[in-house]
């Protein structure tokens, strides 16, 4: 749980929203996980107590969790166990109790320490695993989303600004700004102007001296001017363009309309 925490400070880097949110979510469990195991090693009642929390917790992770939570459950609900934990010394237990626990020290300390190992190994690859499939595929939904939501309001501003065209044959003149837009269009032709990007930068909007032409820019994931070659675009750090009534530039997963 530590490492997938560290792994989503990476994440934040670029999605400091969800990043920080799933950090802190791991680092949270990863710090109860942490403080179990103490307890464990400690043989502190509170330990098996968190352990046992944890492991239906962990139940929900089907299938490997599952198995895993339920072996461990298993084991924590054993008799000797139970004495093992139960935050007495040794000379306060029975007889039978301390017989039942040399018979376990004898018989299965070996098998312990080999469950744990392969369930440490186990976690860490399925971990590691899910982490390598489930980061790159989060990420890409969320600047996927950002790009969709970016060419939706694009849209938005070019039918306000064809709008004005009609009315007054010609776009607005020599603008440089959406900030400068606001008063063409609002409240006439939109109720509210959008301003920025799916990432939070400001559109890039300016229009020709004569208003004979205008463009508008979602500078993308990097939030820097870039080529406009024109044509779809896989990488998410390509700007969206669209120009005059139609998208010069745009995402190739997301049609241009």
């Amino acid at each position: 749980m530590l490492l997938a925490a560290l792994l989503m400070v990476a994440v934040a880097a670029d999605e400091p929203a969800v990043g920080l949110a799933f950090a802190g979510f791991y680092l949270g469990i990863g710090g109860l996980s942490l403080a179990c195991g103490i307890g464990l090693w400690k043989l502190r009642p509170w330990g098996r107590g968190l352990q046992i929390g944890l492991s239906i917790i962990g139940l929900l992770g089907i299938p490997v969790g599952t198995l895993i939570s339920g072996l461990i459950l298993y084991y924590m609900f054993r008799p000797e166990v139970k004495i093992l934990f139960s935050g007495r010394s040794e000379a306060e237990l029975s007889v039978t109790e301390r017989a039942l626990l040399a018979q376990r020290q004898s018989s299965n300390a070996g098998a312990t320490v080999a469950i744990v190992v392969a369930v440490v190994v186990v976690v860490i690859f399925v971990t590691g695993i899910i982490a390598a499939i489930a980061i790159p595929n989060l990420l890409n939904a969320i600047n996927r989303g950002r790009q969709k939501r970016s060419m939706a309001d694009i849209h938005i501003i070019a039918t306000a600004v064809e709008s004005y065209a009609v009315d007054h044959q010609s776009y607005p003149a020599d603008l440089s700004s959406i900030d400068e837009f606001e008063s063409y269009l609002v409240p006439e032709y939109l109720k509210e102007l959008p301003q920025n990007d799916g990432w939070g930068t400001p559109l890039q909007i300016w229009t020709s001296q004569d208003g004979s032409a205008y463009e508008i820019v979602a500078l993308g994931r990097d939030k820097q001017p870039g080529e406009q070659s024109g044509g779809p675009k896989r990488d998410f750090d390509a700007d969206i363009v669209f120009r005059n009534g139609e998208f010069h530039q745009w995402p190739e997963a997301i049609a241009a309309r």
